[in-house]
């Protein structure tokens, strides 16, 4: 019964760890991803590059911020939430804006794309903003009201943005799968390993993102604030392992082989890529 009850406690207390565990791996990947983004970009003048960093850069404030107002509790509020919003919006906004970018690479429709690119300002006006005033009223006066509804569209808010990212991921899947049907590649072993780690890694992505909404739905609210930032630094680097593939696919041009009439019907192109 001794060592029952000493294993039941070591599971509790593992549990209560898991939030500070979280917080500690994204503060070190935030570290990992920036120097991998800085040696592995030539240029840095793309819209990919600049997401990848802001996105990078934001989950640092959000975990201290998140650190202090959740797992120490410190009554610093006029810090806490500045670092959070500053974070959320940098984190989350430009993920989507990852995925954005990285889509032009498979994807030619300019109505679709801009539909994706409407979608995302959209969305970062309806979900940022309330949550922000929400975060601000809720953690500077202490208006339980407020921290009641923050509570409530804080869900709403992290439920959109993972619906977002499931649609973006969705569109890139498809559109992968059409770009890689094609005749040429489908005999070309280096091209097809390519596009199974592609798809592989955008499902674990989705993976991620429902993992993370299951959280919310739980009510589990001190673990799914510490495990978003964490959500967010795997999908990043999951990112910069497409862009190795992507980078290599573009500048050796495989699909030149196809005809343009061949390429239009498939609705997927390659376009250049300057890593």
């Amino acid at each position: 019964m001794e060592y029952r009850d000493e294993m039941r406690l070591w599971g509790v207390e593992g549990l209560k760890l898991l939030p500070a565990v979280f917080l500690a791996i994204s503060l070190y990947s935030v570290l990992e991803l920036n120097c991998t983004i800085l040696a592995t970009f030539r240029t840095w003048k793309s819209l990919y590059f600049w997401s990848l960093i802001v996105a990078t850069n934001g989950i640092a404030p959000y975990a201290i911020g998140t650190l202090l107002m959740y797992i120490l509790q410190t009554d610093t509020p006029a810090l806490n939430v500045p670092l959070i919003a500053i974070g959320l919006v940098s984190m989350v906004t430009g993920q989507s804006v990852v995925l954005y970018s990285r889509l032009h690479l498979l994807l030619c429709s300019e109505f679709c794309l801009r539909l994706v690119l409407a979608m995302i300002i959209l969305n970062a006006f309806i979900l940022h903003v309330p949550t922000i005033v929400l975060l601000s009223g809720a953690g500077i006066n202490y208006n339980p009201d407020l921290i009641f509804a923050y509570g409530i569209y804080e869900k709403v808010q992290g439920a959109g943005f993972a619906l977002q990212e499931l649609i973006i991921s969705g569109l890139y899947i498809k559109h992968a799968l059409s770009f890689f049907s094609l005749r040429d590649c489908l005999n070309d072993n280096a091209t097809r390993k390519v596009r199974n780690h592609l798809i592989l890694v955008n499902i674990l992505i989705i993976i991620l993102d429902i993992t993370y909404v299951l959280l919310v739905a739980l009510l589990a609210y001190e673990l799914e604030t510490t495990f978003r930032p964490f959500v967010y630094s795997i999908k990043l680097k999951m990112e910069l392992s497409i862009l190795r593939n992507l980078g290599r696919l573009s500048r050796e041009g495989r699909v030149a082989r196809e005809s343009s009439h061949n390429g239009a019907d498939s609705g997927v192109c390659l376009n250049s890529y300057d890593d």
